[in-house]
């Protein structure tokens, strides 16, 4: 399953920021009316002034298009009819290990960024 970094800024329709995990119904740019539940990892602020954050994505289902994550890739995430969010992908994962560790692409859990 791809990982993707994402910089994802937050509506005004969203009152309180998610923090952690969060998911939601995600439709992208040249799919409209598609909607895949995408996993959001919320990484840390981008500029909170901007509610623009770091956040690592992707999808909950195994079953879903993976070659929708790609660079550049723009997504909106919805709650109900709601427009919360809007997204941009920016570059696959890499978990990043020690010197005596392989570097492990587009883990399902990611940790650091690269």
């Amino acid at each position: 399953m791809k990982t993707y970094v994402a910089l994802i800024q937050w509506t005004n329709l969203r009152l309180c920021i998610p923090t952690g995990q969060y998911s939601a119904p995600a439709e992208f740019e040249g799919h409209e009316g598609e909607l895949w539940s995408l996993v959001v990892r919320m990484a840390s602020p981008y500029d909170e002034a901007m509610r623009l954050y770091l956040a690592d994505v992707w999808f909950l289902a195994n079953t879903a298009p993976q070659d929708w994550l790609k660079p550049g890739a723009c997504f909106i995430l919805l709650e109900g009819k709601r427009k919360v969010a809007v997204g941009r992908c920016m570059h696959e994962f890499v978990e990043i290990k020690g010197p005596s560790e392989p570097a492990n692409q587009g883990s399902a859990d990611p940790g650091t960024h690269a």
